[in-house]
């Protein structure tokens, strides 16, 4: 025969909200042209993000022949390193996105 642990269990259920933003940030302002200016993408390591970084920048390339582009890739969905935060911050634009 077994022994039965009649001891009461314990569940711990966590509340996923988050509190409501008391203020909204602003916008970046919007830059007149792309030309001459550097426009990073930053991965976020979804699956097919690559992809449609790429599509866009071709895109882009068409309209804006002066643009320069740098990509970056984070080592993960969640965050991303300080020193890849500043590299980012050197860019005069950035384009990110999710995929999958």
């Amino acid at each position: 025969m077994n022994a039965v642990n009649s001891a009461p269990r314990k569940v711990v259920v966590y509340d996923p909200t988050a509190d409501e933003e008391k203020s909204q940030g602003t916008l970046a302002p919007r830059l007149a042209s792309l030309d001459g200016k550097v426009v990073g993408w930053l991965d976020n390591t979804k699956d097919l993000v690559d992809t449609l970084l790429s599509e866009v920048q071709v895109l882009l390339q068409k309209d804006f022949p002066k643009t320069e582009f740098r990509y970056f890739r984070k080592d993960s969905v969640s965050g991303a390193p300080p020193a890849l935060l500043d590299q980012v911050a050197q860019c005069d634009a950035v384009v990110t996105a999710i995929g999958d």
